[in-house]
């Protein structure tokens, strides 16, 4: 049995690294997009794919497993992750309860900082900073912009997957340097 990860995941710290890692997710029970920032930049990226196993215990099973070798590789102080929404159908929501629920214990026994944010939320973090040209209308637009953004900032062509752990993480960073300034303006 395969890990699910199509790709060796070249992070790690290396010894004595003092840098803040932080990994955002776009959940999703056959392809979780990942993104890995160390110091508020992105180290690095990919998609957990285990779309290839039929039996759905196992497929949740081993996207725990994988997204567990993941943060155990990177030990990161946070981790961000986009919250499910509900017009899913009922057993994928299941099963994406299942991961997040997977991810917060991960975080809670490692006293990880554990964030989520509701699409809009995290859209929201990035519209301010980077407006569109058009706000994007229905899921698929949302897709599509997440991926165009992220080939014109960052110069990386993926999937939405991935394209939306990136902002994910990215919508966090700016989230924190809005507070840090809030708090640097009433000093």
């Amino acid at each position: 049995m395969g890990t699910g990860i199509k790709r060796n995941i070249k992070v790690h710290k290396e010894k004595g690294d003092t840098g803040y890692f932080m990994v955002s997710f776009d959940t999703a029970t056959t392809h979780t997009g990942f993104a890995v920032w160390r110091n508020g930049f992105l180290f690095d990226s990919g998609v957990i794919d285990v779309s290839k196993i039929k039996d759905p215990i196992q497929k949740i099973t081993e996207m725990y497993i994988n997204i567990n070798i993941l943060l155990n590789i990177v030990r990161p102080g946070t981790v961000i992750i986009e919250k499910t929404s509900v017009p899913r159908n009922a057993k994928t929501q299941r099963d994406l309860t299942k991961i997040l629920g997977g991810i917060h214990f991960w975080c809670g026994i490692h006293k990880v900082e554990y964030v989520e944010y509701i699409p809009t939320r995290w859209r929201r973090l990035i519209t301010d900073k980077i407006p569109p040209k058009r706000e994007p209308k229905g899921r698929d637009a949302w897709k599509k912009w997440s991926r165009d953004l992220v080939k014109k900032v960052w110069e990386k062509d993926v999937t939405d997957d991935e394209s939306d752990a990136i902002l994910i993480g990215q919508a966090r960073i700016y989230e924190m340097e809005a507070i840090i300034k809030e708090k640097e303006n009433d000093e």
